[in-house]
């Protein structure tokens, strides 16, 4: 399991975009709002191969943002790149459940869910670990996360069979995880 991601971003911030080539890798990690200003060319033109981006501090996006979100991921597979989706914000996962083209072809590694805990009432998004949690995931069962305040057993807040729509797991098994 992976510790738990809360963005720190205000949700007004424009989007900031980190490019970090590692070789024949790019380390990318986006945060705030994804709308049509967000400029994701960076994004889109990136060269290599290998591309990882986390989506751990988006706060928003618009109907305009999932294009442009779009049109940078398609750019990338288009050159045949192989991306990884990690640590895929809560904020994101309605949309891409909405608009497949937002995460098809690309392997997603982590992503939050909302959770609750029945001992002592905190709620709050957990990271699910896709790696981890694949069979789970893939009977589309939500995993029992330990509460961070009480260790109690935690349970999604969401309906599974819904929830975890935008990973298609019984379709394409081999780029989950």
């Amino acid at each position: 399991m992976l510790p738990p991601r809360s963005s720190t971003s205000p949700p007004d911030r424009r989007l900031a975009v980190s490019v970090v080539p590692q070789g024949p890798r790019t380390l990318v990690a986006l945060a705030g709002r994804v709308d049509e200003s967000s400029g994701l060319s960076a994004v889109a033109q990136i060269p290599t191969r290998e591309v990882v981006i986390d989506l751990g501090g988006i706060t928003f996006i618009n109907s305009l943002g999932v294009r442009e979100w779009v049109r940078a991921l398609r750019s990338l597979l288009g050159r045949r790149a192989e991306v990884t989706l990690t640590h895929v914000a809560a904020a994101l996962v309605p949309q891409m459940n909405m608009v497949r083209e937002m995460s098809a072809g690309a392997r997603i590694a982590s992503f939050e869910a909302p959770y609750s805990c029945e001992k002592c009432g905190h709620e709050g998004p957990m990271m699910i670990d896709v790696g981890v949690h694949g069979d789970l995931l893939r009977a589309m069962s939500a995993p029992k996360l330990p509460c961070p305040e009480c260790k109690a057993t935690m349970v999604c807040d969401e309906i599974p069979g819904q929830y975890f729509l935008f990973l298609e797991l019984d379709q394409a098994a081999s780029r989950v995880g």
